[in-house]
């Protein structure tokens, strides 16, 4: 029996979360407002995917909603961003707007392509590629192309600034690559010719190929499949790829010399410290963006 009226100790089972620990993710709604069409529907949601997983992919709007609804529950949720498709009878819009004084940013959408048009292109060369149907749970990694030495007075410095709080910080000491699966690049161009400057948007996702190895064993390895012998004699036949059905296709092509990288963790199935080469997949969806104007608050 326990003393009676003595003290007892108690000790943590918990440990408590250090504010260090506590990293800025930005969150965005990805909507559209008035009446837009159907292409332009399905943009809105490829960039949903794109945005994945720090945006409501299943969000719904109503006709009766209207901007504030949307911003009344912005801070509940931790949302930083809305980005928000329009459409007129000339071409169709996208602002993105930093919760919950602004500024806005607003593009005109020049042109774009959805992501089925995309991955059926690219599945023409790589059949069935799991990489087109795998769904992200990491956020993409953020790549800008031709912003930098801006001058303070340049409207596209406020518009890297913009871009650049979409997505979340990179931590080189804690980042892992296995979460680094998907990239999103914006690249300014400045025509030569002196007409209007505006920035491409694109998504990839990365994949690792193994470098330094006989083509036959590097299909053997990069497969995930045991390919099928039945028709060979043995597996040399396979390697050496003389058999026909067996040569190497142009997606196969050789990688260039300074493509080799040494990596640091294990990688997509990879060992740490073995040769690959990082190869991009374009997922979609694509957009050629020009800069309209920048405003205060909505």
């Amino acid at each position: 029996m326990p003393k009676k009226g003595g003290y007892r100790k108690k000790t943590r089972t918990h440990v408590e979360k250090e504010e260090d620990d506590e990293e800025y993710v930005p969150k965005t709604f990805i909507l559209k407002r008035g009446k837009v069409g159907n292409h332009a529907s399905h943009l809105v949601s490829d960039v949903r995917n794109c945005m994945y997983p720090n945006t409501a992919v299943n969000l719904k709007e109503k006709k009766n909603n209207n901007l504030k609804d949307f911003l009344s529950v912005a801070g509940i949720y931790g949302v930083t961003h809305m980005m928000i498709f329009t459409a007129t009878d000339k071409s169709n819009y996208l602002r993105i707007v930093k919760n919950p004084i602004g500024p806005t940013i607003t593009f005109k959408i020049k042109n774009y392509c959805l992501c089925k048009d995309i991955v059926a292109f690219n599945q023409q060369y790589k059949k069935k590629n799991k990489i087109f149907t795998e769904k992200f749970l990491t956020a993409p990694l953020l790549v800008m192309s031709g912003f930098s030495n801006l001058e303070e007075d340049d409207s596209f410095k406020l518009v890297t600034y913009m871009l650049q709080s979409l997505f979340p910080p990179l931590n080189v000491e804690k980042i892992k690559l296995d979460d680094c699966k998907r990239v999103v690049l914006f690249n300014l161009v400045r025509p030569t010719d002196g007409s209007v400057p505006y920035i491409e948007f694109r998504h990839y996702a990365l994949h690792a190929r193994q470098r330094d190895v006989n083509k036959g064993i590097k299909r053997l390895v990069n497969n995930s499949k045991l390919p099928n012998f039945s028709k060979m004699n043995d597996i040399s036949d396979f390697i050496i790829g003389k058999r026909q059905g067996y040569v190497s296709s142009d997606s196969e092509a050789e990688d260039l010399p300074n493509s080799k990288v040494e990596l640091a963790q294990d990688f997509q199935g990879k060992k740490k410290s073995s040769n690959v080469a990082i190869r991009l997949y374009e997922l979609g969806p694509r957009m050629k963006l020009e800069l309209l104007k920048i405003q205060e608050g909505f």
